[in-house]
């Protein structure tokens, strides 16, 4: 999940901070998203939101990943 977040918000050059602002949440709750620290759903769901994307997405795998 961390990693996705992290993807998406460099995808739309958001910087942590600007996520963060537009979540409405402090800017160490990004990191901790981020870094795959324990977040509440809501924190999730705000993060998802200020994304654009579904919650789910956030969880499901990338096209790339599990092919070998």
């Amino acid at each position: 999940v961390g990693a996705r977040v992290q993807r998406l918000r460099l995808a739309q050059n958001l910087s942590v901070r600007d996520l963060a602002d537009k979540a409405g949440v402090d800017k160490n709750t990004i990191l901790r998203v981020e870094k795959g620290l324990s977040v509440s759903g809501r924190t999730l769901e705000r993060v998802s939101t200020a994304l654009g994307v579904y919650v789910s997405r956030l969880f499901l795998p990338e096209p790339d990943e599990g092919e070998t």
